[in-house]
């Protein structure tokens, strides 16, 4: 496991306001991001697998939840029991990217 797949609060906004190519996926048991007009997709975690192909294969891959744990352990094993490399963790998750997300 390394830091380049964390990405920080503020990264991830760098890459919203420069329209960088990415996938955002909301992986919470509730749709956190449903009423936020950011382009997102929600995958709650119970359900990752069975939707795996949902997630993009050229693009780099954000897995956020509400404090970044659940995002963090999912990263992981997208890395090693899938090898899909491009999956990054929101560092601190919604909580720590906007607070009123996470309530």
């Amino acid at each position: 496991m390394n830091n380049t797949s964390i990405i920080s609060p503020a990264e991830l906004d760098a890459w919203i306001e420069n329209g960088m190519n990415f996938q955002l996926v909301d992986i919470s048991l509730e749709n956190l991001l449903k009423d936020v007009d950011i382009l997102s997709d929600w995958i709650p975690v119970t359900n990752i697998i069975n939707e795996i192909d949902k997630l993009k294969k050229d693009v780099p891959i954000v897995l956020c939840c509400r404090h970044g744990n659940d995002s963090f352990i999912l990263m992981n094993i997208m890395h090693v029991n899938f090898g899909k490399t491009n999956v990054l963790s929101l560092k601190s998750g919604l909580y720590g990217w906007k607070p009123a997300l996470a309530k």
